[in-house]
């Protein structure tokens, strides 16, 4: 590789010249390229040199042209088109809201980004992660990408850091208002703004005790303001100082409890985020322990991390297990395998679990990071979208569900069958799909129903008016947010009031504070964060039934839009009637 594209293929013998056939024509047009295309070309034609490239690539940090594990030719064709290639990173700057770094490359390439274009989805998905994680293979010496690739390398939320930050963390100086400020809340002392330096010296000070909320925000929400690369580098800085420079014995002692915090973060880190961990990560952390930790015989704080990492890969395929025993008796009809089923037929509770089971799965594959940039960039992750979507099918799919029947007493039936449904999601805080259902009730489609909602009996009346209560917007869903509050079971909540409390949270407070990280923000958005998701681990114990889920997992061909909702309601229920069938 290296060789071919060190040489210019313009450059013949010209002993040859008068030997060289058709193809000579085809070779000088090929010396017009661009050397900047040749690479790319070599890879293009040659598949063989492309997977030997790839390869490489870990050991030497080549750029990586395809991640295909077998890519086909019109894959490798479709990812290394100089033109492709571009579209794909422009759309991913597009995406994340770059506009400045999309209209630099834009100038660079003298490539404009086509609206048309339309990325294959498992080579986007690739593009966000590549970039981000991209980094020198030796971590111990330059964790940090290559400075040209800065305004790239961090997303639009992580936008106003300093140079200053690649200053040792060691030689930043003392505290100063330019680097850190405080607050007291309530007698505490809590760090307000800093920079990245004295954020990671404050995680592992001795002082930083108090806050005892300091190390897991930080945790969570560092990905808003650097990277893990950079994090780890930090830590790892903060654990290096020279023991020689040390004047006193008191300092000494001092660095060793400096030292110990540092391992214990780190093994705090692995622990609650291995999501966060790549085997780029994973191997600086066996190098620190190896070039660090093993010379300065700390063979205790070796074993810490030592089985952090190695449990890694076991607690990222466990669950969390549950004794079938325990699970409730299923409440199926006799005819529970009959090609005709109907919900009609099934058990409104057992409706309730399945539904609950459905949004559960979606619920806990969100990861922290996908709250906190939908909340800045308001592009939301495929799995926010999904349980967005999932919550605009159920409020649809009641409203169809009781609209597509021709009697005011035969729609009461079905409304009844919902608000039954809806307390037991209530009683198993589904909130999710409970709101959804309380929204599809109380839609103007479904409210005007006057005829259809007197024949309810007052019981269902009572019921129904409850579940209103969790949906009051005026309120700022109040009866919601206590009952939240105070759980400690399982759950799955309502996703879109807490995705709007984080738009406003990132619209009321600054990133940055005087050219310092606004920590103080950061402890608000976790506040939402944490509350949302806390629940991830608490599984539901009911039997997942398929002959009923098949009826519930998609269910978009079972609604329609709000205009033509309207459009039924006023026929089975015209305007001005003074009574119905």
């Amino acid at each position: 590789n290296h060789s071919f594209s060190g040489q210019n293929p313009s450059f013949m013998d010209d002993n040859r010249q008068d030997k060289l056939g058709p193809e000579d024509a085809v070779a000088e047009k090929e010396a017009e390229i661009p050397r900047e295309q040749w690479m790319a070309r070599v890879m293009k034609k040659h598949l063989d040199v492309l997977e030997l490239h790839e390869r490489l690539r870990p050991l030497y940090d080549y750029p990586s042209f395809c991640r295909e594990p077998n890519p086909s030719r019109s894959q490798v064709k479709e990812v290394l088109s100089f033109n492709q290639v571009t579209q794909y990173l422009l759309h991913y700057l597009k995406e994340q809201g770059l506009d400045a770094a999309r209209a630099s490359l834009e100038r660079e390439t003298k490539i404009k980004y086509s609206e048309e274009f339309a990325p294959l989805t498992s080579l986007s998905a690739l593009i966000s992660p590549a970039l981000v994680t991209s980094e020198v293979f030796d971590p111990l010496n330059a964790i940090e990408p290559d400075p040209v690739d800065d305004e790239v390398y961090l997303s639009n939320f992580r936008s106003d850091l300093d140079a200053e930050d690649d200053v040792n963390i060691w030689d930043e100086g003392p505290d100063t208002l330019t680097n850190i400020t405080f607050e007291s809340v309530r007698g505490t002392t809590l760090l307000q703004t800093g920079s990245l330096n004295k954020l990671v010296t404050w995680l592992t000070s001795e002082n930083s005790t108090g806050d005892s909320k300091f190390r897991n925000v930080f945790l969570l929400c560092y990905p808003t303001f650097t990277t893990a690369p950079m994090v780890l580098r930090k830590l790892i800085e903060r654990y290096s100082c020279d023991p020689s420079t040390l004047k006193t014995e008191e300092d000494k002692k001092n660095l060793v409890a400096i030292q110990t915090r540092v391992v214990r973060l780190i093994k705090q880190w692995i622990d609650s985020r291995h999501g966060d961990w790549t085997d780029q990560l994973t191997e600086t952390v066996k190098l620190f322990i190896n070039n660090k930790l093993l010379p300065n015989q700390h063979h205790e704080l070796v074993k810490l991390l030592s089985t952090s990492i190695s449990r890694m890969d076991v607690k990222q395929s466990e669950g969390t297990l549950l004794k079938v025993s325990t699970f409730p008796e299923v409440k199926v009809p006799k005819n529970i395998f009959s090609p005709s089923l109907s919900l009609d037929e099934i058990h409104e509770e057992e409706i309730a679990r399945q539904l609950t089971l459905i949004d559960y799965s979606i619920y806990t594959a969100i990861q922290p990071i996908e709250l906190l940039q939908n909340s800045i960039t308001k592009d939301y992750s495929p799995k926010v979208t999904e349980m967005i979507q999932r919550f605009n099918e159920i409020s649809f799919w009641v409203a169809t569900s009781i609209i597509d029947i021709a009697s005011a007493k035969n729609r009461a039936t079905i409304v009844t069958k919902f608000i039954n449904i809806a307390d037991h999601l209530r009683a198993m805080n589904s909130f999710n799909t409970l709101i959804g259902i309380i929204s599809g009730l109380t839609c103007h489609p479904i409210r005007r129903l006057k005829f259809t909602f007197r024949e309810l009996s007052p019981a269902s009346r009572n019921t129904l008016n409850e579940l209103i209560l969790y949906v009051d917007l005026e309120n700022d869903f109040l009866r919601y947010k206590q009952t939240l509050h105070e759980l400690n079971g399982t759950c799955v909540p309502y996703i879109g009031i807490h995705l709007r409390d984080l738009v406003i949270i990132n619209e009321t407070f600054p990133n940055m504070e005087k050219k310092l990280i606004n920590f103080k923000k950061r402890r608000y958005q976790y506040a939402v964060v944490s509350s949302v998701l806390r629940f991830q681990k608490k599984p539901y114990a009911f039997h997942s039934i398929q002959q009923i889920q098949r009826f519930l997992v998609d269910l978009s061909d079972c609604v329609v839009d709000e205009i033509e909702l309207y459009k039924v309601s006023t026929m089975v229920e015209p305007r001005g009637a003074t009574s119905v069938n």
